[in-house]
C-alpha cells in the first residue's frame, strides 16, 4: 500500500487522516505508539534536539528552514542543503557549515534519529 492508501484506511478507523507512515508502522507494531502527523512528529523531534542547546539567531532561522523541509521529506542530509531552493537561496551547505560549524554533521544525524524515533 502506498502512504495515501494507508492514510485513508487509518482515517476510516478513526485515526488522523494525515498520519505519517512512520507512525502508522509503529502503531501497527504496538497499539501504544501514538499516531502522529508528519508535522507533529517533526515538532517533537525538533524540540528534542534543540532542548538544552543555545542557538544564535541565524542558526534558529536555519533550524526553521530545516523543520519545514523535514515536514515534507521526513529526513535531511547535508547534500539537501544544495539541492532544495529554500537552502540553496541562502547559501546552501557552504553557508550552513559556516553558521553551524563542526556541529552540522552531528545536528543532521540527531535530527534524523529523532524523527525516526
Amino acid at each position: 500500500f502506498d502512504e495515501k492508501a494507508l492514510q485513508k484506511a487509518h482515517q476510516k478507523t478513526g485515526f488522523k487522516a494525515l498520519a505519517d507512515i512512520i507512525s502508522m508502522v509503529k502503531h501497527a507494531a504496538s497499539n501504544q505508539a501514538p499516531i502522529l502527523t508528519a508535522e507533529e512528529r517533526i515538532k517533537h523531534a525538533m524540540k528534542k534536539v534543540v532542548h538544552g542547546h543555545y542557538f544564535e539567531s541565524e542558526e534558529l532561522q536555519w533550524l526553521e528552514l530545516i523543520e519545514s523541509h523535514l515536514v515534507s521529506q521526513l529526513s535531511i542530509a547535508e547534500e539537501d542543503l544544495d539541492l532544495f531552493p529554500a537552502f540553496e537561496n541562502r547559501g546552501g551547505v557552504r553557508r550552513a557549515r559556516k553558521i553551524f560549524g563542526e556541529r552540522l554533521p552531528s545536528l543532521v544525524k540527531e535530527l534524523n534519529a529523532a524523527v525516526a524515533a
